[in-house]
């Protein structure tokens, strides 16, 4: 190898300059250790654009249901006391309140520490195709 194959190989801003000499995939180390400089790392799949959930209920009711994330997990629970048949408390896997949904003409939600009670049009907006 000579002296300015070497330098290719361990100088980035030097690559292309070796004299007519190929190097083979087995010849370069690559590595991301040029000091301070960026690398490329290899592209990891995006996860898909949208999760589906299921809601199960023994009695076919959304109102009172299990919500079970794409591996079966239950994730929420929502509960509808018929004694409060318009409003809905959603949840989470540890039995903590984290959503209040308030059924009339136009429904209000509402979720603990991040969301104040609106209408869910305004917090849920339709696709353009009102899907």
């Amino acid at each position: 190898m000579s002296l300015t194959l070497l330098m290719s190989i361990g100088n980035p801003l030097a690559q292309g300059w070796a004299d007519n000499e190929t190097l083979s995939a087995d010849d370069i180390v690559l590595t991301p250790v040029f000091g301070a400089l960026p690398y490329a790392l290899p592209r990891t799949p995006s996860p898909p654009p949208f999760t589906t959930y299921r809601f199960v209920s023994e009695t076919n009711s959304i109102l009172n249901s299990v919500v079970l994330d794409p591996s079966s997990n239950r994730c929420y629970e929502v509960t509808t006391d018929p004694e409060m048949p318009d409003y809905s408390i959603l949840k989470n896997a540890k039995g903590k309140s984290v959503a209040l949904i308030e059924w009339k003409s136009q429904p209000d939600v509402e979720v603990r520490g991040a969301l104040q009670k609106q209408a869910v049009k305004d917090w849920l907006k339709l696709s353009p195709d009102k899907s």
